[in-house]
């Protein structure tokens, strides 16, 4: 697994755990449902999933003696448990910010054309995202040793 590739991952996943987090005040399993509802109408859900599967492509190239069965059956493992923990774990962040009102309104939202729109893209827009921001920030750096350069650092 080249470093690149482990960083774009780790950016990404970063980029999806705080780009959805938007969390409410009660503790609860309703709303840990509701949340879990939410992430499959946004979109977050299937942003989860690309998450795991390119991490899943990271450790196959680590890890080639492995058989295809047993990453299949890993990799279908993670992305149903995996989901449902990240879901735990996120509810008390979001319960900070929303209300289990607040993610029902949400989800009201992703049931409206625009909405379903914008979450059949939340995807590809986060991973098209990702490779501009990374770039951005190659970009920043560059410039700022540029300037430090000048300075004589």
């Amino acid at each position: 697994m080249n470093q690149s590739t482990f960083r774009k991952v780790l950016a990404l996943g970063a980029f999806v755990l705080f780009s959805f987090s938007i969390q409410a005040q009660e503790s609860s399993s309703s709303y840990e449902d509701t949340l879990a509802t939410l992430f499959e109408k946004n979109g977050s859900h299937e942003t989860f999933i690309v998450v795991v599967d390119q991490l899943f492509e990271m450790y196959k190239k680590s890890y080639t003696s492995v058989d295809v069965e047993t990453w299949n059956d890993l990799q279908n493992e993670f992305k149903n448990t995996s989901i449902s923990e990240l879901v735990e774990l996120l509810t008390p962040i979001y319960q900070k910010y929303m209300s289990e009102d607040d993610l029902k309104a949400l989800i009201d939202f992703y049931d409206s054309p625009v909405g379903q729109k914008f979450a059949k893209y939340t995807p590809e827009i986060s991973k098209e995202s990702m490779a501009v921001g990374q770039e951005w920030g190659l970009q920043i750096g560059n410039k700022v040793l540029k300037r430090l350069e000048e300075k004589g650092f």
